[in-house]
């Protein structure tokens, strides 16, 4: 499988305008357009889970538009959602049951009117989560796993440093490790399987 990440740093909402005009010199074809006429079994979108995601202000009109259209261009492609923070940005639609399942309710809209194939929450403990943490994350997870689309893949991006919980990854259906937290060797094969 070949997988592309759409954005090294942070999604910033620049889709529409990177499918006409060339995007920075560090991704690896010159244009959108290539990319998507490229063979990649997905593409997977980082947007970061701070207020304006929240509030619903992105995705914005482009970057559904451009999420719609990839679908459109490329069918057969995986096309995720990967949602990045901090506990300071989950913790608040996550700790508190009806705002847990209002968003959770969002993210299975989102994925239905755009046709996603998954949702990657790649939640960044500073230390080894705390028990609130856990829970909360937990939560989350079995919310969206029983109001997603039956297709769509719930994953998580997880360090073995910092690991949540058995009951956490019952509710995902893959897990992407971050290899590269270890120590020694940079993101070796054998620190990915210890």
């Amino acid at each position: 499988r070949q997988s592309w990440d759409a954005a090294p740093d942070v999604w910033d909402g620049r889709i529409a305008a990177d499918r006409i005009r060339q995007l920075p010199s560090r991704w690896d074809d010159g244009s959108w357009r290539l990319r998507i006429l490229r063979d990649y079994d997905e593409y997977i979108l980082h947007l970061p889970m701070d207020s304006d995601f929240t509030d619903g202000i992105t995705p914005t009109a482009a970057q559904l538009s451009f999420l719609k259209q990839l679908k459109k261009d490329r069918p057969d492609a995986a096309i995720r959602l990967s949602l990045l923070g901090h506990s300071v940005d989950f913790l608040p639609v996550s700790s508190d049951e009806d705002d847990r399942r209002a968003f959770s309710a969002y993210l299975a809209g989102l994925c239905i009117d755009t046709g996603l194939d998954g949702i990657d929450l790649d939640w960044e403990f500073t230390s080894a989560p705390r028990e609130d943490e856990v829970r909360a994350i937990t939560a989350l997870a079995s919310d969206l796993q029983a109001m997603l689309p039956p297709e769509t893949v719930l994953s998580a991006a997880v360090s073995r440093w910092r690991l949540p919980g058995t009951e956490f990854f019952d509710a995902l259906d893959a897990v992407h490790l971050m290899a590269y937290d270890g120590y020694g060797k940079h993101s070796t094969y054998e620190g990915a399987v210890a």
